[in-house]
């Protein structure tokens, strides 16, 4: 058989198709052979010689959908990464972004070694000079007592090392460990108030047959990635019927059976509204009744306050029968799935939307069943002995308690910015890139510049490793071990392992191995409640009774603990029935909503885009350095805007200039823009290209979570 050829653009058009194609099914390694032949276009990824050839198991820890992957090396140097055959929840698929992985390990953009900022600039220094210069501003907040002083910024709760961080704070005293906001989070506090239980909702996507998302980009990286497009493709097949609810028609919505055009921000009103009607009906009605009594008390006053089907059609912009015919199909289905939007990062939404869709679900009975939502909760795993607290733990002031419940970065730099005398001394940053990730990014700039020492922990040459002082580089996801757990809205979650499928090629050194060294040089509390010599020491200790199988396969199933009552405070309900965020109404100066999207073509902010990916973005969405943004036509004929022409995107926060792109399929009064680019760190190849929609929003902290649940803002377009 002739070998198959394909060239770059066949190839991207392939590779990413909205619903099936490559990223669906195994990459052969033969594809990935021929794709080598135009990737050496990077000359930073080296060109293997005859050696021999192996392939080692691992995890992907790029998002949280923890896929399966297997690197092929020839002798030392890793040259590919593909799909795991044997992983239950990619089954040999795999992302751009996992494809990238070569890329993202030889890039020039690593952080190769210690750097220090001097003078403005950076210069390398040992190891033992970073620590050494970590441990004395450490011990100086001490001698101050103000332990407090120390704040750190993590990527995530979950897993050994972000655990470290935060047992590293407390030993020294500090209560403030901030991580990342996440969904989860949201739900475990909000399913606490709403159910009287904390639980974290997992979809069975693969047993639904009629699935009602609001907002959810599924062939866009939600959830689990390849798992959800995989789910996506059995529904063509078993005859599942996907009715899409989004203010724009983005990938999911071509692709499904029915897309519902709705106002921005509206999709609560709308679940809502369905929700009421179907809870007027016998059937639904019985639902409610079978609910545990708390949690049916609660949804009986949801369902009292909810919107009619005429207030429903008044914000929504859904005609009152439409409406009417989502509750008649949503009922009577036999596994009816409704799903609330989140991004390709499980980054936060609005507490009403997901209480909404939590009573739709309820309404349909629907919890707990094939084809339903089920109820998952966290296991923790991680069992390390208590520490006592430093001397002065807690006093001064605490940043975590800022915003509500739950800890928000946002807040906390929010309050970096306005307040004058913040006893802030250190901010440790791990596995997250606030300059350039948070909402009004620019603001968050300006605030991390008034912080005396800024520490990052990042492997790559990244906006918020720019305005540090102090550079501690970890090594890559391939060069390590780390324990990942999966929830990502599985119904059985998962406990993933990360292994070392390449060898150190830098003078990095792992987080946790940082952190440890660091307390032995503190010493006291601090140093007494870190007893391990080595971070795989600590891993394979904490992992003791499933280390092995972890090892071998890479993932365990995590055994799900019983759902009980955890006595929560209940749900409040505000004066009109449900907590609600304002949405400014457009006038003569703000006439526009600015949405904002995400795409599996670009990256998150962590790692940035690599050019592999950058090759496959539209040139509807970038052109050479210029940034588009989605204009319904009748819109931009107002403005006196054409196909091509550049205009300013102005915000109550920022502007930038934009190219416009036409867009039927973008509705009026509406402008969309990309989330994942206009960095401005990554190097020559992201470096200025397009436009970092974060610092054109303004955040947006929900009233019931505390966390950012920013993704609009009022805007305004204006003729170049």
């Amino acid at each position: 058989m002739r070998p198959m050829k394909i060239n770059r653009r066949g190839f991207i058009s392939l590779g990413l198709g909205a619903s099936a194609g490559l990223t669906l099914s195994p990459l052969p390694w033969k594809l990935l052979d021929d794709i080598s032949i135009w990737t050496q276009n990077w000359p930073w990824v080296p060109v293997p010689k005859a050696g021999v050839v192996s392939t080692h198991d691992s995890i992907c820890t790029l998002c949280p959908g923890g896929c399966g992957i297997t690197a092929r090396r020839i002798d030392e140097r890793l040259v590919f990464v593909a799909g795991q055959e044997s992983h239950p929840l990619n089954a040999g698929g795999i992302c751009p972004l996992g494809l990238s992985g070569p890329q993202l390990l030889y890039t020039p953009n690593r952080v190769m070694s210690p750097m220090m900022k001097v003078d403005g600039g950076f210069q390398p220094i040992s190891w033992s000079s970073a620590i050494s210069t970590l441990v004395s501003h450490l011990k100086e907040l001490k001698q101050q007592q103000s332990p407090q002083g120390l704040v750190c910024l993590a990527g995530s709760g979950e897993g050994t090392v972000s655990a470290l961080l935060q047992r590293f704070l407390t030993a020294f005293g500090s209560p403030n460990f901030i991580p990342s906001a996440t969904i989860d989070d949201a739900w475990e506090l909000l399913t606490g108030q709403l159910a009287g239980s904390r639980f974290i909702p997992g979809y069975d996507l693969e047993k639904a047959d009629t699935i009602l998302s609001f907002g959810c980009d599924l062939t866009e990286g939600w959830g689990s990635p390849i798992r959800t497009m995989r789910a996506c493709s059995s529904w063509k097949e078993n005859g599942a019927k996907l009715i899409q609810v989004q203010s724009r028609l983005s990938d999911t919505a071509a692709t499904a059976d029915r897309w519902i055009a709705v106002n921005p921000d509206t999709e609560a009103d709308l679940a809502l509204a369905i929700c009421r009607t179907m809870a007027e009906t016998a059937r639904g009605q019985s639902h409610i009744d079978a609910a545990d009594p708390g949690f049916r008390n609660q949804l009986q006053l949801m369902i009292q306050s909810s919107p009619t089907l005429e207030q429903a059609e008044r914000t929504t912009g859904v005609d009152g029968v439409v409406i009417q015919q989502l509750a008649d199909v949503f009922a009577g289905s036999k596994r009816p799935l409704a799903l609330c939007r989140e991004g390709v990062d499980r980054s936060p939404v609005a507490s009403r939307e997901m209480l909404a869709v939590l009573a739709l679900n309820a309404v349909a009975g629907n919890i707990d069943q094939p084809g339903g939502l089920h109820r998952i909760k966290k296991v923790p795993y991680i069992n390390w002995p208590e520490i006592r607290s430093g001397d002065v733990a807690g006093s001064g002031w605490s940043g975590v308690n800022l915003a509500g419940p739950l800890p928000s970065p946002d807040a906390f730099f929010k309050t970096i910015a306005e307040e004058p005398d913040i006893p802030l001394g250190i901010l440790l940053v791990s596995d997250c890139n606030p300059c350039y990730d948070l909402a009004a990014s620019d603001r968050v700039n300006r605030a991390i510049g008034k912080i005396p020492l800024v520490v990052s922990f990042s492997e790559y040459w990244n906006e918020t490793a720019l305005a540090a002082n102090l550079i501690l580089p970890t090594h890559s996801y391939l060069e390590r071990y780390q324990d990942f757990p999966v929830y990502a809205g599985l119904t059985e979650p998962q406990l993933g392992l990360s292994q070392p499928v390449s060898k150190q090629l830098f003078d990095t050194r792992y987080t946790g191995d940082t952190l440890l060294e660091t307390s032995r040089q503190l010493g006291g509390a601090t140093g007494r409640a870190f007893p391990w010599k080595t971070y795989e020491a600590c891993l394979k200790e904490t992992l003791s009774d499933q280390w092995d199988d972890l090892k071998g396969r890479g993932w365990v199933n995590l055994s799900r603990p019983p759902i009980t009552s955890d006595n929560s405070v209940p749900y409040s309900h505000s004066a009109n029935g449900n907590p609600d965020i304002e949405i400014p109404a457009g006038d003569a100066q703000w006439p526009l909503m600015m949405l904002t999207r995400r795409s599996m073509r670009l990256s998150n902010s962590l790692v940035g885009t690599s050019p592999f990916m950058l090759k496959s973005v539209p040139d509807t969405v970038l052109k050479g350095k210029t940034g588009l943004v989605d204009v319904n036509p009748q819109t931009a004929e107002k403005l006196n805007l054409v196909e091509g022409d550049m205009a300013r995107l102005i915000t109550p926060e920022a502007e930038a200039a934009v190219m416009i792109h036409l867009d039927d399929g973008t509705m009026p009064g509406t402008v969309v823009i990309s989330r994942g680019l206009g960095h401005a760190a990554f190097g020559e190849y992201l470096d200025g290209r397009g436009v970092n929609a974060s610092r054109l929003l303004q955040p947006v902290l929900d009233p019931l979570t505390g966390q950012n649940i920013s993704r609009t803002v009022r805007a305004r377009l204006m003729p170049v």
